[in-house]
């Protein structure tokens, strides 16, 4: 009952979703977790000196968590053919001040480096598919304000990277002491998870999984053998979309062409009283002296009709 709770109070259901959608739509579905989110609870309770003084206090409440990743964010190793055999994996967050905020009061993260961050503001634009969602589902006239582009990263590191990042979160006067007893044994398949943004590194720590393996989990409406993103329904329906397309254009174009007939105007013979040439409704015209009558003389006015193919 306790799990089932927790699955609910983290949206689980809605989460998987909006995957669903992302895989029909797209051809790959993508859900991270379940990873433990350290909410904290505040309550108010009696002190325990005074009787009657009740004091505001905090509690750290850990709960699981799952979410779907937006697949325009993901970016995987792509010479794996499936997400058990990546190396490594990178998430994109595009985060506004609110949300590092947020990020500085859980664990692990460097509150120091967000303060910094936040000092210096975005430094990137937003990404190009941004502005192509909105143009294409026709919302972009807003202009897009610039985000914070927040790195996650799932993988392996050299015994250097490793030895650069502990030294970095120590104090100046234990690092020298510190350096040569940092020791990656290159056979060991040791998994961090890095955040970082800009050049601040924002969290580092080891995988929470002893297994080592993915927290991401990856759907293929299709899947494609060559791989880790499958083919959603628009891509497996595209060449009977197109000869729908093809057929609906040629009705419509054949439908507007048969519509009424095609006009032959002699300009010599006659002329518009208001001097507009285009076809009106009770449209008086003047003869034109050089009009000629007559047994096989050409009408003013000559009509051709297009074949209805409907």
């Amino acid at each position: 009952t306790e799990i089932d709770d927790q699955f609910r109070e983290c949206l689980d259901a809605e989460q998987s979703r909006l995957s669903i959608h992302d895989l029909v739509t797209v051809g790959t579905g993508i859900k991270k977790g379940p990873v433990t989110k350290n909410k904290v609870r505040r309550s108010w309770e009696e002190g325990a000196d005074s009787a009657g003084v009740f004091q505001l206090t905090h509690h750290d409440d850990p709960r699981p968590q799952s979410m779907r990743v937006d697949p325009w964010a993901f970016f995987p190793d792509m010479s794996a053919r499936t997400i058990e055999e990546a190396e490594f994996t990178y998430q994109r967050h595009l985060m506004a001040r609110k949300g590092l905020k947020k990020l500085a009061k859980v664990g692990g993260f460097n509150s120091n480096a967000i303060r910094r961050l936040l000092e210096t503001g975005p430094r990137d634009k937003m990404p190009d598919f941004v502005a192509d969602l909105r143009e294409i589902t026709g919302s972009g006239d807003g202009a897009l304000e610039d985000r914070y582009i927040v790195w996650e990263y799932h993988g392996p590191l050299e015994e250097n990277q490793v030895r650069d990042l502990m030294l970095a979160s120590l104090p100046m006067e234990k690092q020298e002491s510190m350096a040569e007893a940092i020791k990656v044994d290159p056979l060991d398949d040791t998994q961090f998870i890095i955040w970082f943004c800009n050049d601040e590194v924002l969290s580092f720590g080891l995988h929470p999984l002893e297994s080592g393996e993915s927290l991401y989990s990856v759907a293929n409406f299709e899947r494609d053998p060559a791989h880790i993103f499958g083919r959603g329904v628009p891509s497996l329906m595209r060449d009977s979309q197109a000869a729908i397309n093809g057929a609906w254009r040629m009705m419509m174009d054949n439908g507007g062409l048969s519509s009424g007939p095609q006009i032959v105007i002699d300009q010599k013979g006659i002329e518009p009283v208001n001097g507009v040439w285009e076809l009106q409704p009770r449209k008086l015209w003047y003869r034109t002296p050089q009009a000629m009558t007559g047994p096989g003389v050409p009408r003013p006015f000559e009509m051709f009709h297009v074949e209805s193919r409907q």
